[in-house]
C-alpha cells in the first residue's frame, strides 16, 4: 500500500485522495462484511425462485468466494453457466476455484478459454496471472 500511496503523492502532490464512485459501487457489491450477508440473502432469494439469470449466479458465487467458501462458489459458477456457457467472468472465477480446490489442470483450462471469450477482462487477467504465480511458487517448493 506504501507504494500506492508514494504513486498518488507524485501525481497529486498533497491533494488527498478522493472517494470515488468505484468505492461506492464496492460496498454495494457486498465486499464489506455489512453489505455481504444482505447480497448474499437477496441473491440466494432469487436462486431459490429458479432465476435463469447468470449474473445473479456469479455475483453469489464472487461472495461465497470472497467468503472462502470455495466449494459453494465453484458450484454457482458452475450454475451460471448452464444459463450463459459464455459468461466469461463466471468461466474464470470456476477456473480460479478449480485450481484451488486442487483441480490445477482443469482450473487453467477453464480461465484459457474465459480469457478467450474476453480477452481484455481485466478480472480474468488477475485470475490467469494469480494462478500463474502459484504455479511457480509450487514449483520453487518442490511440489
Amino acid at each position: 500500500m506504501a507504494h500506492l500511496r508514494e504513486g498518488h503523492h507524485r501525481l497529486h502532490g498533497d491533494r488527498p485522495p478522493r472517494r470515488g464512485l468505484h468505492h461506492d459501487a464496492l460496498e454495494q457489491r457486498g465486499t464489506h462484511p455489512q453489505y455481504s450477508k444482505k447480497a448474499l440473502e437477496y441473491l440466494k432469494q432469487a436462486i431459490d425462485a429458479g432465476s435463469t439469470n447468470a449474473f445473479d449466479y456469479f455475483n453469489y458465487a464472487t461472495l461465497l468466494h470472497q467468503l472462502r467458501r470455495n466449494g459453494a462458489a465453484l458450484k454457482r459458477a458452475a450454475e451460471a453457466l448452464t444459463h450463459d456457457p459464455l459468461h466469461a467472468r463466471a468461466r474464470g472465477l470456476m477456473g480460479y476455484c478449480m485450481y484451488h480446490d486442487a483441480q490445477r489442470e482443469e482450473g487453467a483450462r477453464e480461465i484459457a478459454l474465459a480469457r478467450e471469450i474476453a480477452p481484455d477482462d481485466q478480472q480474468i487477467w488477475y485470475w490467469q496471472l494469480a494462478v500463474e504465480d502459484l504455479e511457480i511458487k509450487r514449483r520453487e517448493q518442490g511440489g
